[in-house]
């Protein structure tokens, strides 16, 4: 029987070894993408519906201040009357509007325009009672 040790395991060695720095690697990521999902944020939206017979959908639009809305870009698109926008920053203020289309590509103008202010102090636990 062979021991690690052994001659045969020579070669392998920077093998187990590139493999295991490897997985603490990725665990490492794994780790620091798992905390900053505990920081993300997710606002939920819901409107009244849009009656014209010939509705496709509705686009849901984000911004942070200071930019524009990028309307080829939409965060939400669908048929329903109610969305949840995943992953956003707790930290940041993000403005939303809304917009119905219909089957032939028409658009409508902007919703009333939604605030969401970023939370730039987040709560910090400091002890438990």
């Amino acid at each position: 029987m062979f021991s690690l040790s052994h001659k045969f395991f020579e070669p392998f060695k920077a093998l187990f070894s590139s493999l295991f720095s490897f997985k603490v690697l990725l665990l490492f990521i794994m780790f620091i993408s798992l905390a900053n999902v505990a920081h993300c944020l997710e606002l939920s939206f819901a409107w009244d519906a849009n009656t014209e017979p010939d509705l496709d959908g509705y686009r849901i639009f984000y911004r942070l201040e200071g930019q524009n809305y990028d309307y080829n870009n939409p965060a939400w698109e669908t048929i329903e009357t109610s969305c949840t926008i995943f992953g956003l920053d707790d930290n940041t203020s993000y403005y939303f509007v809304s917009r119905a289309y219909d089957i032939y590509g028409n658009e409508s103008v902007n919703s009333v325009e939604l605030y969401h202010e970023g939370d730039d102090d987040p709560v910090t636990l400091t002890s438990l009672s």
